[in-house]
């Protein structure tokens, strides 16, 4: 199991990031509410309790991501009461559909609960795996909805756009994951990103939504 240093990430990250233009830029801010430990047995609860309704071959994959010491883990995670440090549910996974998480019955008001785990990974050789986890809790139910999109190949940085598609388990939904916050003059995401989420099907792409905001742990 990978041990995630604590310098790199305070409680309050605060980032300068590119924006969509070259003058253009964008702070972004934002307290993960969970250190380093707390955060690595998190995700291990959830591998643990989603391997079978997510998958095990997305989930195996996205496990060995976050073991490599080179990955970087970005979360965000909302609960209905406010009882976190990020906001509702709404503030997480600012989604205009569920239909690829199985459940086009809900919107976002109907979770209690919600996070977003994405995975950056360079490896010694220079190939880049990317991951994608998503949880969240329909108010009035017992069980999490939980859902792992692995990458279909390597991302790609354009300009100040990074972008990478990612399929669900089998037949699932494919989605295209971009950002804007990079580091300056690096194909390096920032230490806090937005993730903005596209449909990717045979008519092309359509908008889905965003995670608003995502705190990264080197």
């Amino acid at each position: 199991m990978k041990t995630i240093t604590a310098h790199t990430i305070t409680i309050v990250s605060l980032v300068l990031a590119l924006f969509l233009s070259g003058c253009s830029y964008q702070w972004r801010e934002a307290d993960p509410g969970i250190t380093d430990d707390e955060l690595i047995d998190l995700i291990a609860e959830i591998g643990k309790n989603a391997s079978v309704s997510s998958g095990t071959g997305n989930m195996q994959k996205f496990m060995s991501i976050v073991e490599n010491p080179n990955s970087t883990i970005f979360f965000a995670e909302g609960f209905v009461d406010n009882s976190g440090t990020m906001g509702p549910p709404a503030a997480i996974l600012s989604l205009l559909d569920f239909y690829f998480m199985g459940r086009e019955d809900i919107t976002v008001w109907d979770l209690s609960e919600a996070r977003a785990i994405f995975l950056d990974l360079i490896d010694d050789s220079g190939v880049r795996q990317n991951a994608l986890l998503l949880d969240m809790q329909v108010t009035g139910e017992s069980n999490f909805v939980t859902k792992v999109f692995v990458d279909t190949g390597d991302a790609a940085v354009i300009e100040d756009e990074f972008s990478v598609t990612l399929k669900g388990e089998g037949a699932g939904a494919a989605l295209v994951a971009r950002s804007y916050d990079l580091v300056e003059g690096s194909d390096e995401l920032a230490g806090v990103i937005q993730l903005q989420l596209w449909d990717f099907n045979d008519q092309g792409e359509d908008y889905l939504g965003k995670i608003s905001t995502m705190v990264g742990f080197d």
